[in-house]
């Protein structure tokens, strides 16, 4: 996020021990990784939103930090905070084999509704473009529906991807590292001050 942050110009300032891991003009910014607990991280951000020692909470996510629950949580959450002029912006982060991409939810109460909106949009489709489209959408649906937490999560890294405001290319990562953004030593971005400080440990 670090990279992210300065590639758009953003005056996030990296923070050390307790507390938020970037302060941007006031505003906490808090950074999960994968095996976060949710609930916990929930805690926090109601602690950095009513405490009013920060003006704003924005958050970020790697996707698979997400299943259809904690979705659903999350929008409860972000709803809550919306109700008391809390945007909760939120920077979401997907990877294939070659990219990691980074996309920003101004709103972060937008990210489920914008997966539903993508399911409806892919439904709409086959129904305006499919001469047989009952048979379409029969097939589509059975597929679909088999899992569908893994439609939502499917739908969220393709969001993602596809509409992505920074493509970060993986065999740019030593490179990264030199300019001061840790790898983990796994090969991976850190994501989160616990994964930074297990990469300062075995470095």
């Amino acid at each position: 996020m670090a990279y992210y942050f300065e590639e758009k110009r953003i005056q996030a300032v990296r923070q050390k021990g307790s507390g938020p891991d970037f302060l941007e003009g006031g505003n906490a910014i808090e950074l999960k990784g994968t095996n976060s607990d949710f609930d916990r991280a929930t805690q926090q951000f109601v602690n950095y939103i009513l405490t009013g020692k920060y003006g704003g909470l924005a958050v970020a996510f790697p996707c698979d930090f997400f299943d259809a629950g904690k979705l659903a949580k999350f929008a409860a959450f972000c709803q809550a905070a919306q109700a008391i002029n809390q945007a909760v912006p939120t920077y979401l982060l997907a990877e294939d084999d070659s990219f990691y991409y980074v996309k920003k939810f101004d709103y972060g109460k937008d990210v489920l509704p914008t997966i539903l909106a993508e399911i409806y949009r892919q439904y709409n489709n086959v129904w305006l473009t499919a001469t047989t489209w009952q048979v379409e959408v029969a097939k589509k649906a059975d597929e679909d529906f088999k899992d569908s937490e893994h439609l939502l999560l499917r739908n969220l890294r393709k969001l993602v991807q596809t509409n992505s405001d920074l493509l970060i290319r993986k065999s740019s990562l030593p490179i990264l590292e030199q300019r001061g953004y840790p790898i983990g030593p796994d090969g991976q971005p850190i994501r989160c001050k616990q994964t930074t400080q297990r990469a300062r440990r075995t470095s």
